[in-house]
């Protein structure tokens, strides 16, 4: 099972009706949607973020296992929950103009949810 979170803004309308979402929450700048993704079918989930996500956004799934894939519209990385995993997205973020403190990753782990 993996869960994942994405940004409202970053998808047309009607998109996200088509994820099994979890959580929500409300940041200063974005509404935050947590989903649920079965193991069968993450790579066709991360195959229709990218094609319904907008540029200048990012989303991450997060596995209990500690494996993350940050999503990004022509681009998709396979990191770990460990920071020090975390160089090339980081750089491939902050090279399409996303600013590097929203490049977090968080949460990235199940016990880290807190909706």
């Amino acid at each position: 099972m993996w869960h994942g979170i994405l940004i409202d803004e970053a998808f047309p309308e009607g998109f996200l009706s088509s994820l099994k979402v979890i959580g929500k929450k409300k940041s200063d700048d974005w509404i935050l949607l947590k989903i649920e993704v079965p193991d069968s079918s993450v790579e066709k989930s991360v195959q229709e973020i990218q094609k319904h996500m907008k540029d200048e956004f990012y989303s991450h799934l997060y596995s209990k296992d500690g494996k993350l894939i940050v999503i990004f519209k022509k681009k998709a990385i396979r990191i770990e929950s460990d920071k020090s995993t975390w160089e090339e997205a980081v750089e491939y973020g902050k090279s399409i103009d996303i600013p590097e403190e929203q490049l977090d990753f968080y949460p990235c782990r199940f016990e880290d949810e807190t909706y």
